[in-house]
């Protein structure tokens, strides 16, 4: 399958999904994705597409921004969850700020028999430039990695604002059912949770600072992996993800990777001093039609980047399935394996 993935500044570039000849194939911003589309407004794990029963389809993995597909032979366009590929179908991601946006068009179905990657057009292009496409393979657990940043970007870290109704099928969810917030977080929120508090980000004295927050995850055996960070308290996003070190300085977020002895990857969030967990494992093959998190009340904690606050809240069970245990730590998510989570919430 030929993909053309066009930007705003009208640079295009090719890419042979057959050619990674495995059957998922990641795309985001984030550089363990297989397609790097290296520009801020899309997500770190923006989608992937995946073949099944020899047939490829694609699916929308990050409801921090939406993927509209279009298609030029019907001229049908909708918000995608996931379906089927077919030719001429184009896929959007926007800017929510601006008028800026990357185009995907699916060129052709069939494989070119190619083992080369990028597909030029003219002269060869940088393909590590900034702004630009790369192409990378890496080990399961990694991609894992880049998995767990995003599946629950809606509630914890970056909040939903082009929020919609996740159903476990290959249709494009309908407009009747779409509800765009916007930058409206109070709106979001009232309508999908009871709302606990709010709290600026940069007057909250429960905001952990570098040093503490490693501390805090050794504490609870999570050491496997580096402690990383988006946000300053400010609220201001960086442009990398900053792995964090033995400082005082503050953020609104952190997060970990847990891998439990079943070797089944965990995300862990730390929000203003809240520690969550989301079981990435289960919630990449859940049919449940919501995402599983772990607190330690009935409540979770999410920051909204766009107006630098912390809300608490007890979320609507459509829009976030909330297993209450005693204590986030390596002992309980060894316990909690993808089978008993499977038990609980049937």
């Amino acid at each position: 399958m030929i993909i053309s993935i066009e930007y705003s500044d009208n640079r295009i570039d090719r890419v042979d999904i057959d050619s990674f000849e495995k059957d998922v194939v990641s795309f985001g911003r984030n550089e363990d994705c297989d397609v790097v589309i290296d520009k801020p407004y899309v997500s770190r794990l923006q989608g992937c597409f995946y073949k099944e029963n020899g047939i490829w389809n694609v699916k929308n993995l990050s409801n921090r921004n939406n993927i509209r597909w279009f298609d030029e032979a019907s001229g049908e366009s909708h918000h995608l969850n996931e379906r089927n590929v077919s030719e001429g179908l184009y896929l959007i991601i926007k800017n929510g700020k601006t008028k800026e946006n990357v185009t995907i068009q699916i060129l052709s179905v069939e494989a070119l028999g190619s083992k080369k990657n990028i597909i030029e057009d003219g002269d060869k292009k940088d393909t590590n430039q900034k702004g630009g496409i790369s192409i990378k393979n890496k080990k399961l657990f990694i991609s894992l990695v880049a998995v767990a940043v995003v599946l629950l970007a809606t509630i914890i870290v970056i909040i939903v604002m082009n929020n919609r109704k996740k159903t476990p099928t290959f249709e494009a969810v309908n407009d009747e059912d779409y509800v765009d917030y916007g930058s409206n977080t109070d709106a979001y929120f009232k309508d999908n949770s009871t709302v606990i508090s709010v709290v600026d980000a940069d007057k909250s004295n429960e905001v952990h600072t570098e040093k503490d927050v490693q501390k805090e995850l050794g504490q609870r055996g999570f050491d496997q992996f580096y402690v990383y960070t988006d946000y300053g308290i400010d609220g201001e996003s960086y442009e990398e993800d900053q792995q964090v070190e033995d400082t005082q300085d503050k953020h609104p977020s952190y997060e970990t990777y847990y891998m439990n002895k079943k070797e089944e990857m965990w995300t862990i969030f730390v929000i203003n001093g809240r520690v969550m967990a989301n079981p990435v494992s289960y919630n990449l093959d859940s049919d449940l039609g919501v995402q599983v998190i772990f607190s330690e009340s009935e409540s979770v904690m999410s920051y909204d980047c766009y107006h630098n606050k912390f809300y608490e809240t007890i979320p609507n069970q459509s829009e976030l399935y909330v297993i209450q245990v005693d204590k986030i730590d390596s002992a309980t998510l060894d316990d909690w394996t993808v089978k008993k989570i499977e038990k609980h919430v049937k």
